[in-house]
């Protein structure tokens, strides 16, 4: 739903999206121990993977980071810490879970950096303010 709300812009949806975050950022704070829905932030959620069809990381951090009140939020850069963690050499970022459907695409390769996901993530970045020159 935060996701929809970012295209519908509507001012009425502000106490929905509050929720909505808060949902979102308490499942990750308890994402050790809660697991409702099928909403798991196991390890599977935490691997860089686009394409944004998933539950993953990468796809929450882009859609949570449309959310300016998400920003000083510990568990918003908690998140993010985890991704920059997983940058390679010249801050280029490697898919880490594939679907062998799509094994021929570049974003499917794990042992290369891959140019859609380093993408991805700079644009979560970029969107946050980290990299303004982007």
């Amino acid at each position: 739903m935060l996701k929809t709300n970012t295209l519908i812009k509507d001012p009425a949806n502000e106490e929905n999206i509050k929720i909505g975050i808060e949902i979102i950022l308490g499942l990750w704070e308890h994402s050790r121990e809660k697991r409702p829905y099928l909403l798991k932030m196991g390890v599977n959620f935490r691997k860089l993977k686009v394409l944004f069809i998933w539950y993953d990381i990468l796809h929450v951090l882009d859609v949570l980071s449309q959310y300016k009140q998400a920003y000083s939020d510990p568990r918003f850069q908690s998140m993010l810490n985890v991704i920059r963690s997983k940058a390679g050499p010249d801050f280029r970022f490697s898919s880490e879970s594939i679907w062998t459907k799509w094994k021929a695409r570049e974003f499917c390769q794990k042992r290369e950096p891959s140019m859609w996901v380093t993408y991805s993530v700079l644009r979560t970045l970029k969107r946050i303010g980290e990299f303004e020159s982007i």
